[in-house]
């Protein structure tokens, strides 16, 4: 027995994952979709879009520990130069190298 669901855009038989749509403009072309994602719980979908979004924010906030490591490591080098003061004097004076 083949239970038939009917949407605003043709029907769907619960399933198959198979739709009939009645023109082309009612057709969902989304690149988030899957084939047959509106006939999944929608439960499901909602822990599904949550891990991924939460995946992706794992992802960027590992690369934006690595990119300030690195900036951290570039600003931090320092250079020690010897001054001559007018008097005859020296003195060690220490600067960044990238903001001098």
């Amino acid at each position: 027995i083949v239970e038939v669901i009917q949407y605003s855009g043709g029907m769907a038989f619960k399933g198959n994952i198979t739709m009939v749509y009645e023109s082309e403009d009612q057709m969902c072309s989304s690149f988030l979709m899957l084939p047959g994602q509106n006939l999944w719980n929608r439960g499901l979908v909602i822990f599904l879009y949550f891990f991924g979004l939460m995946w992706c924010f794992l992802g960027v906030s590992i690369v934006a520990d690595m990119f300030m490591g690195a900036i951290e490591t570039i600003t931090s080098v320092e250079t020690k130069t010897i001054e001559t003061l007018p008097n005859g004097e020296t003195r060690e004076v220490i600067f960044l190298v990238w903001n001098p």
